[in-house]
């Protein structure tokens, strides 16, 4: 079976449906928009985004939970699919799939609720609205992506396992360092980069206003491989202990086989 094999035999279910849809919706309305105008990014995504205007003004309210499941382009389709795994798996292994669901769910409901609230305040707010950037967060299509997953499920990982360091290439980073590293990285995946700010950092906020009561954990990380550790050293025990296939006989070892028989039988017959 392999390690693959008892990856996905381990897998776990939430995580998985979430990886996959990102993956396919991304992937369908790529190759969608360069059928239909060869274009980097086109319509579709606009009726995905997290519009507040559009939200509150002609009630588009699926923009509120759409923003956080189809990914802007090809590329932040690939980065969510690689980075959300690692701290997902850990995660729903620890909290269980229930509850893993649940606070994937409250934190797109909290991050579209205050990246609007803020859009409006910063809409509406005469001096402030001088300024072009923060008028346009009221209407704007840009916060649209999974990365709100990526830096909640990353924070939310450190906050559960206490993590002090996270290992990052060929070295070990403070937790802050890492999560605003994760945080550009993110940014960059945005269409434009220099927007969504906002849409991402609401997302960092609500992994920490979760109660510590709701997430306590008693074992490190590694606890959280145990499951699959364990699958892998009885796969590996199964291979070793079965014993090796006989080699079916060939026709010069029959022959030889014939031939000794036959002498055999003629030297029974003498000796009689």
């Amino acid at each position: 079976m392999g390690c693959c094999g008892v990856f996905w035999r381990l897998a776990p279910p939430v995580l998985m449906t979430l990886v996959f849809l990102e993956a396919v919706v991304g992937l369908t309305f790529f190759i969608t928009c360069l059928a239909t105008s060869l274009q980097f990014r086109c319509f579709l995504m606009e009726y995905c985004a997290l519009s507040p205007g559009e939200v509150f003004q002609y009630a588009q309210v699926w923009r509120l939970f759409t923003a956080h499941l189809v990914p802007s382009t090809i590329w932040q389709t690939l980065f969510v699919a690689s980075s959300l795994i690692p701290n997902g798996f850990v995660l729903e292994k620890r909290l269980g799939s229930l509850r893993y669901l649940g606070f994937q769910a409250f934190c797109i409901v909290f991050t579209s609720a205050f990246t609007s609230a803020l859009a409006a305040i910063l809409h509406f707010t005469p001096g402030i609205n001088n300024w072009s950037y923060f008028r346009n967060q009221w209407f704007v299509t840009s916060d649209l992506g999974p990365t709100t997953l990526v830096l909640f499920n990353t924070c939310l990982s450190i906050r559960c396992f206490k993590q002090r360091a996270i290992p990052f290439w060929c070295c070990q980073l403070p937790s802050p360092v890492y999560i605003i590293l994760m945080f550009l990285f993110c940014q960059l995946m945005m269409y434009p980069p220099w927007y969504g700010l906002f849409y991402n950092a609401f997302a960092v906020c609500a992994a920490y206003v979760i109660p510590d009561s709701w997430i306590r954990s008693q074992e490190d990380i590694a606890g959280a491989f145990l499951e699959y550790l364990q699958a892998e050293m009885e796969h590996t025990q199964v291979a070793q202990s079965e014993p090796p296939a006989q080699p079916s006989p060939t026709r010069g070892a029959t022959a030889i086989a014939s031939v000794h028989h036959d002498e055999t039988f003629t030297g029974a017959r003498r000796a009689l």
